[in-house]
C-alpha cells in the first residue's frame, strides 16, 4: 500500500487537481481488491503463482503509465492524451502495454478465483478493445504523429511482446494539432 499512496501522490503532483481523486481513492481499492483475492476461495496450489502474476501484470500497467505521463506527457485519456509518442520503457516491445497489462490482471484474478465469469470477462473486454476502440486509437495517433508512429506500428506488434527492443532515434515527434 506504501508503493501505491507514491505512485498515487506523484500522480497527484503530475496532474494537478484530477488525481487528488487518485490518492483518495486508488489506494483504499487496490488494498481492498488485495485482501479480497487473498481471502477468496481458489484452487489449491495455484495462489502464489497466479498472486504473483498479478503483481507482475499491475507493474506493467504503473510502469507504462509512468512512461506515458513522463515521456509523453498526458495521459491515455481521450481529454488529456499523450501529446509526444511514447516509444520507451515497455512501449518499446508491445504498442499498448497498459491493455496487456489490464487484461493479463483480469486473466490472473480469474484463474486465481478459478472463475469462468472473470476470466471470460478479460476476454470479452480484450475483443471489445480490439475490435471498437483500437481502430479509432491507431487513426488518431497515425494524424497525429504520421509517418514516425506508422514506422511504430509496423514495426512493434500489438499484444505479442518483440524478442529485442524497438530502436528510436531518441526524439519522439510532437503532436500535431487536430485539423
Amino acid at each position: 500500500s506504501v508503493l501505491l499512496f507514491a505512485f498515487a501522490a506523484v500522480a497527484a503532483w503530475f496532474f494537478r487537481a484530477p488525481a487528488g481523486l487518485v490518492m483518495l481513492v486508488l489506494p483504499p481499492v487496490a488494498c481492498g481488491t488485495l485482501l479480497w483475492l487473498a481471502s477468496a476461495r481458489r484452487r489449491p496450489g495455484t495462489g502464489p503463482a497466479l498472486l504473483c502474476a498479478t503483481c507482475l501484470a499491475s507493474a506493467l500497467g504503473v510502469w507504462s503509465a509512468t512512461m506515458m505521463a513522463v515521456q509523453g506527457r498526458g495521459t491515455p485519456l481521450p481529454l488529456q492524451t499523450a501529446r509526444k509518442l511514447v516509444v520507451h520503457g515497455p512501449y518499446r516491445f508491445v504498442r499498448n502495454p497498459m491493455a496487456v497489462a489490464g487484461i493479463a490482471q483480469g486473466l490472473a484474478v480469474g484463474m486465481y478465483l478459478a472463475n469462468w465469469l472473470v476470466i471470460s470477462y478479460a476476454l470479452v473486454g480484450a475483443v471489445s478493445w480490439h475490435i471498437l476502440c483500437r481502430p479509432a486509437e491507431e487513426r488518431d495517433l497515425l494524424q497525429r504523429f504520421g509517418e514516425p508512429y506508422r514506422a511504430y506500428r509496423s514495426a512493434v506488434p500489438l499484444w505479442w511482446p518483440r524478442r529485442r527492443p524497438f530502436a528510436s532515434d531518441g526524439s519522439a515527434p510532437e503532436m500535431r494539432p487536430h485539423r
